[in-house]
């Protein structure tokens, strides 16, 4: 896990090694106010679990810190990092098991606890202090009250696969990119949502991978039903044998999107050893299926 700066406007660049195991910098944020104040957030490889990290630097790059106090590490990547411009000791954080907050500049760290989830994508309107957070699986959310509450601001989108958000805020407009089927833009000024029809219902079953995969000791599958009349639906989880260890879903469901978390237990609760399982959705006489590898 490794970040590069430059000193001289982008001709030379040096490396510097965050961590001593390999990962990955997704995320980095500069503080509005002091540009040698920058946060970088992603994951590292600790040899059993991928472990989500931030790191801060003070001087511009040369020198780091490990600043991921209050974040679950444990198989968790971080996506996304940005400063509240209007009080910049204020910081969030997009992960895979939600939102984090710092109001000491990114030194700690809180979890939000908020139902979204994969966040890849997080925005701050400066002239109405609203949050907005797109979680991939998700949608998009909004708080205007530090991030205490969300609601979920879903109408007009034909998926839930956000992978982006920017926020023009000149001229009020948000925009979500999403993995397959397009940009979207919300009217934040108006709450209106131009040039886009109704969430329409999903057309075809559908089992996304989960995440985090490899997992430990929980990861989270979201799946599609389609039609318009409820179906018989079962999402069951078999070993590499193919047994059946877990029964996830055993009902009918109406069309649209759903999310269930597994624990890695079989059915009599006990939880399973280490290795590779298969996810197999049925509706309607077809089915989906996913590889999923437990870690303990």
């Amino acid at each position: 896990m490794a970040v590069c700066y430059s000193s001289d406007g982008g001709s030379n660049w040096e490396r510097v090694e965050l961590t001593s195991t390999r990962g990955y910098v997704y995320a980095l944020a500069i503080h509005p106010n002091n540009p040698d104040i920058v946060l970088a957030g992603g994951y590292c490889h600790n040899g059993s679990s991928y472990v989500g990290k931030i790191f801060r630097t003070a001087d511009g790059g040369v020198h780091w810190t490990d600043v991921s106090q209050g974040i679950d590490e444990n198989y968790n990547y971080v996506y996304n990092l940005i400063f509240d411009s209007n009080s910049p000791n204020i910081v969030y954080a997009g992960s895979i098991k939600g939102i984090y907050k710092s109001v000491d500049g990114g030194t700690s760290w809180n979890n939000l606890n908020t139902e979204v989830r994969n966040v890849y994508g997080l925005a701050i309107n400066p002239y109405a202090s609203v949050i907005y957070a797109a979680g991939y699986g998700y949608g998009i959310y909004s708080s205007s009250n530090g991030g205490n509450n969300w609601s979920a601001m879903n109408d007009g989108l034909t998926t839930f696969e956000i992978d982006c958000l920017v926020l023009d805020s000149q001229n009020q407009l948000l925009f979500a990119g999403t993995r397959s089927a397009g940009v979207f833009r919300y009217d934040i000024s108006t709450n209106v949502e131009p040039a886009i029809s109704k969430i329409n219902l999903p057309t075809k079953l559908k089992l996304l991978p989960n995440y985090p995969n490899p997992f430990n000791p929980t990861t989270t599958i979201i799946y599609d039903i389609p039609g318009n009349n409820n179906s018989y639906v079962s999402l069951i989880i078999y070993n590499i044998s193919g047994q059946a260890v877990k029964t996830l879903v055993d009902e009918r469901q109406q069309a649209g999107r759903y999310s269930i978390d597994w624990d890695g237990t079989g059915d009599f609760g006990l939880p399973l050893t280490s290795g590779v399982y298969i996810c197999v959705l049925t509706a309607n006489n077809y089915q989906c299926i996913r590889k999923m590898t437990l870690v303990r």
